[in-house]
């Protein structure tokens, strides 16, 4: 029975439309390579949009932005001898028209690019019970794994001491074909010891001169 089964979920898997998800890993980001960079005291902050399709199928296994979604690797370093605390959830894409785009999280990203439940309906239609079963599962296990990468490579909030960086990606979901580079990323950070919020501010096109527009 079990010998049977098996094989039939080798003959159903071909056809059920839910790919397995492999974890890819990110290149680590040199300070200086950083395609855009501010220094407010002693805090240096840098970021690189994943515009390019390529480079975000190499990281995330998608093409983020067909899904209206960027991801901003973001690095930050403090130099001085205060304590300071980064918030992805503070920083935010500021538009020309004045509107504001808040980080969504890396869980919510990898859900909404792992898609409905066509293929796996489709399955059930075709095959039957053990069709669906089947999708259904393997779907999930996909699922599963890509939130569990997109989590590990997101930006976490962090408190740094002197010397200390961390980097990360922060990630997007515009309204539909939204042009990403016509925004500003703004970045809060607090001295820890004060209680002072101060924000840098890098323009997204300013990481694009030749002026190519978003890879979709």
């Amino acid at each position: 029975m079990r010998q049977g089964l098996g094989l039939v979920l080798v003959v159903l898997m071909p056809f059920v439309g839910c790919a397995p998800y492999t974890a890819r890993p990110a290149p680590v980001p040199r300070a200086d390579a950083l395609l855009l960079s501010r220094t407010e005291g002693a805090v240096t902050i840098g970021i690189d949009p994943y515009f390019d399709v390529q480079r975000q199928k190499a990281v995330f296994d998608e093409n983020l932005l067909d899904e209206d979604v960027l991801a901003v690797r973001v690095h930050v370093r403090n130099a001085g001898p205060g304590r300071v605390v980064f918030l992805p959830s503070d920083m935010a894409i500021e538009l020309p028209d004045g509107r504001s785009l808040l980080p969504s999280s890396a869980a919510i990203v990898a859900m909404k690019v792992t898609g409905g439940t066509g293929s796996v309906i489709a399955s059930g239609i075709v095959f039957g019970g053990i069709g669906f079963a089947v999708a259904w599962n393997a779907r999930e296990k996909a699922k599963a794994d890509r939130i569990k990468d997109y989590v590990e490579k997101e930006l976490q909030t962090v408190t740094l001491s002197q010397d200390e960086s961390r980097h990360g990606f922060v990630f997007f979901i515009g309204p539909p074909k939204l042009a990403f580079r016509e925004g500003t990323l703004a970045v809060r950070f607090i001295e820890a010891e004060g209680g002072t919020t101060k924000m840098v501010r890098l323009s997204l096109a300013e990481t694009n001169p030749s002026g190519v527009p978003d890879g979709r």
